[in-house]
């Protein structure tokens, strides 16, 4: 697999030029159009300093011009009508096109003249050697080698000049060999590892990890070299953290001393030096951000980051569903269809909703000899309305409130278990297919 991403890149890179970017971007697998941007974004930006420093003064703005309008190609692109993979890879070009664009016109700003400069050298720089076949990344004094690890058509977080910080440190700590510990999420860190072709294994730790079992995690990344991200690592109890540090330091320790083969806890394995070990922490993260002073306090409302990137997946797929439709509508029907599910009845009117599909709950509720009684067509729907946007859903309440017969009206076998879904004849099957975990609601099930 990996031998097959890296000839697509030569391909690919020497064939950027001969067709229309948007063209280009089209006939290409995501990862490999995503990274063959980068690089040319890379020599592009070079070759403007070059004619910059021959006396061509518009150089950066020619190009920040020509970015621009790329960009807007492939917002036209996205108007149009795409499949869902195309979509998700136009989506995430755009995403570092954006930066892209705000770095050269940051240059701009800055009257930045030299490719020495280090507004420039501390981006993450990507680059094609014809020599050697292989595609690098530099940034600041570290040079990374692109690692082809297959990462399929995932999305990208927004660039921020965080984001540029924590790159540089933790591409300086690997440099340094050493590890990276961001405070924050680990999506940055996986991002990271996105950037390079890099498989980034993100652990949860818990106060049950004990030194064994993160040893024989530590054991099988230094052996494939991949990353591994330790996320909320301050959950590890202490005893436990002195002795994971002496782990971390004896493959730290080899790697310096270039060895192939080391002895790890009595154990001779192999090492590759490809391997970085992150932890993240989130000291005092509940999940939420503090609330509105309008509404009334409840334990499940949500008005952090994730909920508002929930609001603009729903905004952008209403506006493809009705593009006449103006913004402010279509973000007002987001807003609404996305959190008047989870707002108590107090703190909210009650809104029309879908006739049809509305029948058909009721329909349901007869079915199973319920009363179908106003408030709970409503839960029903909203319960619908919220799977639309989640993978995974909580249907909180007190005994005796009705959650489970929620769930009975809008699936006819709502009690799924892992094993038939084991099954391939169950997997092949059309429709959704539901996990149901009943009991008391435990902050951990988040994380587990």
């Amino acid at each position: 697999m990996r031998t097959t991403i890296r000839n697509y890149f030569a391909v690919s890179v020497t064939a950027y030029e001969d067709k229309a970017r948007e063209a280009w971007i089209q006939e290409y697998p995501a990862q490999i159009a995503l990274c063959g941007t980068q690089i040319w974004w890379t020599a592009e930006v070079n070759q403007a300093f070059t004619k910059l420093e021959d006396g061509y003064e518009n150089a950066l703005k020619d190009y920040l011009r020509k970015q621009v309008n790329q960009l807007n190609t492939l917002i036209g692109l996205l108007l149009g009508s795409l499949n869902s993979q195309e979509r998700q890879k136009v989506m995430t070009i755009c995403t570092i096109d954006v930066h892209s664009r705000d770095v050269v016109g940051k240059l701009i700003q800055m009257r930045i003249e030299s490719a020495q400069a280090f507004q420039w050298q501390s981006q993450l720089r990507h680059r094609w050697d014809g020599v050697s076949g292989d595609c690098y990344a530099n940034i600041c004094d570290a040079e990374l080698m692109y690692w082809y690890e297959y990462l399929g058509n995932t999305p990208r977080l927004v660039i921020t000049p965080l984001t540029d910080r924590c790159y540089i440190t933790l591409t300086q700590s690997l440099h340094l060999i050493m590890g990276g510990a961001p405070a924050g999420p680990a999506e940055t860190t996986k991002d990271l590892g996105r950037a390079l072709g890099m498989m980034v294994y993100v652990f949860n730790c818990s106060e049950q990890m004990d030194v064994r079992s993160i040893g024989n995690i530590y054991k099988g990344l230094a052996q494939t070299g991949a990353w591994g991200c330790f996320d909320e690592f301050n959950r590890i109890t202490v005893e436990v953290l002195s002795v994971v540090a002496v782990q971390v330091k004896a493959i730290q320790d080899a790697i310096r001393d270039k060895k192939t083969k080391f002895v790890f806890y009595g154990e001779d394995i192999a090492l590759n030096h490809t391997v970085g070990l992150f932890i993240t922490m989130n000291p005092g993260y509940a999940g939420r951000s503090e609330l509105p002073e309008l509404l009334s306090k409840q334990d499940h409302y949500d008005w952090g980051l994730r909920a508002i990137k929930s609001v603009l997946v729903v905004a952008g797929s209403l506006k493809r569903g009705d593009p006449g439709r103006p913004e402010d509508q279509v973000l007002m029907r987001a807003l609404r269809d996305f959190n008047i599910p989870k707002i108590v009845s107090d703190d909210t009117p009650f809104l029309e909703k879908d006739a049809e599909f509305e029948a058909s709950v009721r329909k349901a509720t007869s079915q199973l000899n319920l009363q179908p009684e106003e408030n709970f067509i409503l839960k029903v729907v909203q319960l619908q309305e919220l799977i639309d946007v989640r993978h995974s859903v909580f249907i909180l309440g007190n005994a005796g409130q009705g959650k489970r017969r929620n769930s009975k009206c809008l699936c006819g076998n709502p009690r799924n278990f892992f094993r038939s879904h084991a099954r391939q004849a169950n997997m092949s099957a059309d429709g959704p297919k539901w996990i149901i975990l009943d009991g008391d609601i435990d902050p951990m099930w988040i994380d587990h």
